[in-house]
């Protein structure tokens, strides 16, 4: 479990590696036994996978499950967010949806938007986001405002104390390093959305 404020590296028992965000929990053995590589996550990690074409690769969620042979690619499944998103870099994956027989076949820049809650499926080729020396880009694109609040909340080990709901129909999208500092984002928020104000107070952050 990667605690907010966090991000961390994992070497798997087959060399794979995972690259968690702040408030992730992945689930993994000790070693991968039988004719599959099984894991869970809840959060959001970077997946680069080691071949292995008679053992493929198994990214559960609650919502939808992933099979890999060996690329890159990134979840954002995260439980209190009725979204997950699955971006493939490299290589060729397959995402099946829990609640549904369906499934489907991703290529590199390919971006899958699922909503459990309703079943709505969103498909585009985007811009996929490099690892640069361990550290994922933050990479918040055409989110709505709640969701913002929520990624610098575990970004950041902050809590943010909405005064007023008048930003909720706002959608904002931002790139940013971790290493960036909370006064900057909040100032660029700030001129995103005319007419908001804000107080930091130590790890408390007030909007009104």
């Amino acid at each position: 479990y990667v605690s907010n404020g966090k991000r961390e590296q994992v070497t798997l028992p087959d060399r794979s590696k995972v690259w968690l965000n702040s408030g992730s929990l992945l689930i993994y053995p000790s070693a991968f036994i039988g004719n599959e590589r099984e894991v869970y996550l809840a959060g959001e990690g970077y997946f680069s996978v080691t071949k292995d074409k008679e053992c493929p690769f198994i990214v559960k969620t609650n919502s939808v499950s992933v099979s890999v042979l060996g690329m890159e690619f990134n979840i954002n499944a995260y439980p209190n967010i009725d979204k997950v998103v699955t971006t493939l870099e490299e290589g060729s994956i397959r995402m099946s949806l829990n609640r549904f027989d369906s499934s489907y076949l991703l290529e590199p820049d390919d971006q899958i938007v699922y909503i459990p809650s309703t079943g709505h499926i969103e498909r585009k080729r985007v811009k996929v986001l490099i690892i640069l020396i361990g550290e994922v880009e933050v990479c918040i694109s055409n989110s709505p405002f709640k969701e913002v609040i929520q990624t610098i909340e575990r970004t950041y080990s902050v809590q943010v104390h909405l005064q007023t709901s008048i930003y909720q129909s706002n959608n904002l999208t931002i790139h940013f390093y971790p290493n960036e500092s909370i006064e900057n984002i909040m100032m660029l928020i700030k001129e995103m959305i005319p007419g908001l104000e804000y107080q930091i107070e130590g790890k408390d952050i007030y909007i009104d």
